[in-house]
């Protein structure tokens, strides 16, 4: 997880500094893919080490409606931060809050031994 989100401030950090557009869209062509598939594959472990079986389908449709409103709420503050400062403060508020993840991660136990894809 702590890699994850390392890539993911890697990320924000580059196109915050990035001086042109090639720089940004190589990064995200390399850098997103990796992160996004990190996440969904660590989060597909976690979930199934803290609920039950049964319930995993239903905790997965939780954490996906989340995450859509969580984008949606996103888009709207960072398009009024954009509006009042630049998109290079944006992107550095990013990546603050993809470390403040890695930091919150770190009191993340999880014991779950079990495999999760055969």
């Amino acid at each position: 997880m702590l890699l994850a989100f390392a890539i993911m401030v890697a990320q924000f950090l580059l196109y915050a500094t990035a001086p042109n557009a090639f720089v940004a869209v190589v990064t995200m062509l390399v850098l997103r893919a990796i992160g996004s598939t990190l996440f969904g594959m660590i989060l597909l472990k976690i979930v199934r080490g803290v609920v039950q079986v049964r319930s995993v389908s239903t905790a997965l449709g939780v954490i996906s409606a989340t995450d859509a409103m969580s984008a949606i709420l996103m888009q709207n503050l960072g398009g009024i931060l954009v509006e009042n400062t630049s998109i290079r403060i944006l992107y550095f508020a990013m990546a603050g809050l993809m470390m403040l993840g890695m930091i919150l991660t770190l009191f993340l136990r999880v014991q779950n031994t079990e495999k999760v894809f055969s």
